[in-house]
């Protein structure tokens, strides 16, 4: 018998928080941004003084102010909701509303100055889905500032869903898991074009709007809205088992349907759009300490 979809998590040196648990109406984003900023004030002030100097940064720079108000009204003329639930974790918390922003944007304004630009290595996925087993084993292992995360049960009117998130960003935002009641799960890694277009969505905020997907062509079409920058995305589907992995870069994007052994870190693959040295070197890694099997 062919065994069911599973989704496995490696997340070390992270401190768990404690679990939260929302019930509200489909119109209750800020009020959900709210009480997560106020369960979890201490954490989400912790993280925001450990980026307070790339903050400065962003702050001081003429070109990266500019950059940031491009980005905001981009946010604010697609996802108003998003920015409210953004406003309720900030005004919870007793954090600037900006400050918040800036963090859930701080890879795409990365792009406004050469030398705020990060190329990440961090998280990885290993994926199977053949007829005897389909699985994903996804390795989270963030900045050391973003280390803090808890558990979330929330059910905001038709949405129902379960994550585990960082303290500070929105719910399924830089979330080490998630999944909903809709069968549908997902995890993600850091991709990195050439360029940042200030009139595409931040990947925080493409994954937030993956929660609420009620089926699998809902959720292809929330992963190919155009980026600001680009992403990766582990699309899991436990009713219909399968997997695919979906590379982003702005108004470009990748399908591959997984069946054989495939692995994927921070290195576009499919998609022809750039990639990172970093992510190659952990790709050629993983090839000399063994080959990818062929089954599990």
């Amino acid at each position: 018998m062919a065994r069911l979809l599973l989704f496995l998590l490696a997340c070390a040196g992270a401190d768990m928080l404690p679990d939260f648990h929302f019930r509200g109406g489909n119109e209750d984003h800020y009020k959900l941004g709210f009480e997560i900023g106020r369960r979890y004030e201490a954490a989400i002030k912790a993280r925001v003084a450990a980026h307070e100097t790339s903050l400065k940064l962003i702050f001081s720079h003429d070109g990266c102010q500019q950059h940031f108000k491009d980005l905001l009204a981009t946010h604010q003329r697609l996802v108003p909701q998003l920015l409210l639930e953004l406003q309720g974790i900030a005004e919870g918390s007793k954090v600037a509303f900006e400050t918040l922003c800036a963090i859930s944007l701080q890879e795409e304004l990365g792009y406004c100055k050469p030398d705020l630009r990060r190329s990440a290595d961090h998280c990885s996925d290993y994926m199977l889905c053949n007829a005897e087993h389909c699985l994903d084993a996804h390795n989270e292992d963030g900045d050391l500032a973003d280390k803090q995360l808890f558990a979330a049960f929330v059910q905001l009117g038709a949405s129902n869903f379960t994550v585990l998130n960082y303290a500070g960003d929105l719910l399924g935002g830089m979330s080490a898991l998630a999944f909903n009641a809709h069968g549908l799960a997902f995890s993600l890694n850091w991709l990195g074009p050439a360029s940042c277009d200030t009139s595409g969505l931040g990947r925080n905020f493409v994954s937030r709007m993956l929660l609420d997907a009620q089926g699998w062509d809902e959720a292809k079409a929330i992963i190919s809205q155009k980026h600001a920058i680009g992403h990766n995305y582990q699309l899991m589907d436990f009713r219909h088992r399968r997997i695919a992995n979906f590379e982003v870069a702005q108004d470009q994007v990748s399908e591959r349907p997984i069946r054989e052994a495939f692995f994927h870190a921070n290195q576009y693959q499919t998609l022809d759009a750039p990639g990172q040295p970093g992510a190659q070197l952990k790709e050629l890694r993983l090839h000399e300490a063994q080959p990818l099997p062929r089954k599990a």
